[in-house]
């Protein structure tokens, strides 16, 4: 018997006047969940940042980083995705370093 696992991607959110990703996330439908972030009112950096480039008549674009099958622990994909772009110096308004839940928050998040 076959069993069957949803693709899950890790996707990065792109600041269109300038091509750096400033957002990286998992999910199954990116293109719906990148509506989502577009539509999204809750107060965090990632709304604050889109807000912003809405004010200028823009919005993000999406590029899908990675697309996992099977039993890989997506977590682990998208961790590494964040921790590569912040060393890399990528201007993230992610406020956590990945993975489901709520984990090494930033005192200003808490806020």
């Amino acid at each position: 018997m076959t069993e069957k696992f949803d693709v899950v991607h890790i996707y990065g959110l792109i600041e269109p006047d300038t091509q750096l990703i400033r957002y990286i996330g998992k999910s199954i439908h990116p293109e719906q969940r990148l509506r989502n972030h577009i539509n999204d009112k809750l107060p965090c950096h990632r709304t604050n940042w889109i807000k912003s480039l809405k004010s200028k008549g823009l919005e993000p674009e999406l590029i899908i980083l990675e697309s996992i099958m099977g039993e890989w622990p997506w977590q682990e994909s998208e961790k590494y995705w964040i921790k590569y772009a912040k060393q890399n110096g990528w201007p993230l308004v992610n406020s956590t370093d990945g993975g489901d839940g709520i984990l090494n928050l930033s005192a200003e998040s808490k806020e």
